[in-house]
């Protein structure tokens, strides 16, 4: 038993090396599509002072281009990864650690730092599916290294006593699917305790034009009872959601995405709309953290209006910054 561990965590090492080789040297020559195929979308950044998903191939390349780019306006011509450990948790995951060294002929230019990668197995390979680094930075993209004074430390990012999910062999796509037909249910039933219950407190909501926090069950009873009034005055009688993809971003929480369709007597009467939510798990239940929805008029006033694309977390987090921005140019 102890040369089948030992056995199996030489491989899991030897593939999670050559992950951190090809996609670090995707990076710094700029291969595009190498960085595609070595890595899952969303992808979750966790460092120091934030979390970041990186959703669209878009916000992949040109964050990865800026990261190179200020690399190689610092001198940098090595950007190596070495792997500590690795350790598969699944048939689908490998987790590992590796020092991360940015130098110039052989000197460091930015002190070498810690990361925890996960990688996820897929038709196509493993890819990067989550990224724990020890650095400062709290934005996408990266600019350039800020190291973390203790560069050996990196934040926990999922809640302490749960189980890593990811271990399970559960699929992400099948329990947010499991997830969202629940609340479909419930949404159909008007339970108010039960719909508030689907919930953490305090979550967070969006949509292409607002950003909101509720705090406290009574904050989400002005949208739980538009809801409501919706499902009335178009005479839904179901209320559909079809998951199309859906990841685990940390070991307790799953980025989801789905489209959600209001039928009456097996016509649509509204929709579809693209939503996207963030479930986080506590040691028994799933519930939601965050959710974007892609349709203007149910959690602020005026008429309803589906936006065919739905706003990203980073532009999310961009405009949210802004605001703070703002609010301290106002005070000042």
């Amino acid at each position: 038993m102890l040369h089948q561990d030992v056995t199996q965590e030489a491989e899991a090492i030897d593939i999670y090396q050559a992950a951190l080789d090809d996609l670090s040297r995707a990076i710094m020559e700029g291969d595009d599509e190498a960085i595609l195929r070595n890595t899952q979308l969303p992808m979750a950044l966790h460092t120091q002072n934030g979390d970041m998903l990186i959703e669209t191939e878009k916000d992949l390349i040109e964050g990865f281009r800026t990261f190179a780019t200020s690399l190689k306006a610092q001198g940098v011509n090595h950007y190596i990864r070495l792997a500590n450990n690795a350790k598969r948790i699944s048939d689908t995951y490998i987790v590992g650690r590796h020092m991360t060294h940015i130098m110039n002929n052989g000197r460091a230019v930015v002190p070498p730092y810690e990361s925890e990668v996960t990688l996820r197995r897929t038709n196509d390979g493993w890819k990067v599916a989550e990224q724990n680094v020890a650095l400062l930075n709290d934005r996408w993209p990266i600019h350039y290294a800020d190291v973390a004074r203790n560069m050996t430390c990196l934040r926990t990012v999922s809640t302490a006593g749960v189980e890593d999910m990811r271990s399970s062999n559960l699929s992400a796509l099948s329990i947010y699917q499991e997830f969202i037909d629940r609340l479909s249910e419930i949404d159909m039933s008007g339970d108010f305790d039960r719909w508030t219950q689907m919930h953490v407190f305090p979550h967070t909501t969006h949509t292409n034009s607002g950003d909101y926090t509720r705090r406290s069950v009574e904050d989400t009873r002005p949208f739980a009872d538009k809801l409501a009034a919706l499902l009335k005055e178009t005479g839904t009688d179901t209320l559909s959601r079809k998951a199309s993809l859906a990841e685990f971003i940390a070991p307790d929480k799953i980025c989801g995405y789905h489209l959600g369709t209001f039928l009456s007597q097996g016509k649509v009467v509204l929709g579809p709309v693209q939503s996207r939510m963030v479930l986080q798990r506590d040691s028994t239940t799933w519930r939601i953290l965050s959710v974007t929805n892609g349709v203007e008029g149910v959690q602020e006033e005026g008429d309803i209006k589906i936006h065919k694309r739905l706003v990203t977390m980073n532009e999310i987090q961009k405009r949210t910054r802004r605001v703070i921005q703002d609010l301290h140019s106002a005070k000042d």
